[in-house]
């Protein structure tokens, strides 16, 4: 039985290879960690892949570039949910509007045992970043949210700053004034 599982980068046949997969996953106890990262799973294999994870002992899923759409986030948000020791979820690089995340980010009320959540170069905006800050006011167990390359309105990036850092939560995010302004933040001093 294997505790860690790599398969970024390898495309997996859509749907036979998910199923198959899925039942392996079902069986593998041990199993802490499995990255699914730009595996071709889509929605139907993220669907699969949710449901065969719900009832196991998984601590991190990453499913990076996999155009898991609404039906994929629909079955990850199911997971958060049902399962008491999913620690970290990264679904970045999906290309997910706002109002398609905005319903796993309020599973954030009920889960207590995700301490990160990544969600880079996805569509992250303003309806997320309100249900964001509503979920923290209850949820004790993120300790780091991370939304670099999303496109937050400057509002919504201060209420974030404001509300993880009163939280002790980590946000990893552009700082949307930089973007404007080109700048990175950085001064180097030439003396």
């Amino acid at each position: 039985q294997f505790e860690v599982v790599r398969l970024q980068n390898n495309l997996i046949k859509i749907l036979e290879g998910a199923e198959a997969l899925a039942s392996v996953v079902g069986y593998q106890f041990k199993m802490k960690s499995l990255d699914l990262r730009n595996t071709n799973l889509g929605p139907e294999g993220t669907r699969l892949m949710a449901r065969a994870v719900e009832s196991s002992q998984l601590h991190s899923l990453i499913v990076d570039k996999n155009n898991i759409g609404q039906e994929g986030v629909e079955a990850l948000t199911k997971l958060l949910l049902r399962n008491r020791t999913l620690r970290e979820l990264s679904l970045s690089d999906n290309m997910l509007a706002d109002e398609i995340l905005e319903p796993l980010v309020g599973a954030l009320w009920v889960n207590s045992t995700l301490r990160v959540l990544v969600a880079n170069w996805n569509y992250f905006g303003h309806q997320c970043t309100e249900t964001v800050i509503e979920r923290l006011k209850f949820n004790t167990s993120l300790r780091m949210l991370s939304v670099l390359s999303c496109p937050l309105p400057l509002e919504s990036y201060l209420c974030l700053t404001h509300v993880t850092s009163s939280k002790c939560v980590t946000l990893l995010a552009d700082d949307p004034y930089d973007m404007l302004t080109g700048s990175t933040g950085t001064s180097w001093d030439e003396s």
